[in-house]
């Protein structure tokens, strides 16, 4: 084998090289891929520490997705949460006694499902009646002048009512969840 083709050991030496090149970015994305999994159960166990918008914005985004409302200054504003730095013997103590929320984050989704549906119902219905609403005091007009009008504006301000007040039941479980946070965060 000393005398081999030029051109094969080239061959040879490229696929060594790929070969090299493709287990150390498999390396790199496994481990970048652990990493990622120690934040979100860090995270997840509460561990973390809140890295607050240096802005002050009160706006959600991709940064900084969370909000926390300070009862000291009445005012919310949006952080992330950083896990914080553990050595490789204090992440193996960690995951001794860490046990995932997944049933938490099922009920909870399930919990807002149910909720979102509610809503949507309750505005739907308040649609609904402001369409029947003012057909119906259309019709009705020919035969009651008078009480076809009543009809239409009682309809369309209950309809509109019920629009508003799904609106209010979304803010306010927002503002609940947002408390909650800040509640198990403290």
């Amino acid at each position: 084998m000393d005398n081999i083709n030029p051109q094969l050991a080239s061959y040879i030496e490229k696929q060594k090289q790929l070969a090299a090149q493709k287990s150390a970015d498999a390396s790199k994305k496994a481990q970048q891929a652990a990493d990622e999994n120690k934040k979100r159960q860090l995270i997840d166990a509460g561990l973390f520490n809140m890295v607050f918008d240096p802005e002050e914005k009160d706006v959600k985004s991709d940064e900084y997705p969370f909000l926390h409302y300070d009862t000291n200054t009445k005012k919310c504003v949006a952080y992330k949460k950083v896990p914080i730095e553990l050595t490789d013997e204090e992440y193996q103590e960690f995951l001794r006694y860490y046990k995932p929320s997944s049933n938490n984050t099922t009920k909870s989704k399930a919990t807002q499902e149910n909720s979102n549906f509610r809503n949507t119902i309750l505005y739907a219905l308040g649609l609904l009646l402001i369409i029947a609403s003012a057909i119906g005091g259309f019709f009705l007009f020919y035969v009651l002048d008078m009480f076809a009008v009543v009809v239409m504006v009682v309809g369309i301000a209950l309809g509109i009512v019920m629009m508003v007040m799904s609106s209010v039941i979304v803010e306010l479980k927002q503002i609940k969840n947002l408390l909650k946070r800040q509640n198990d965060n403290n």
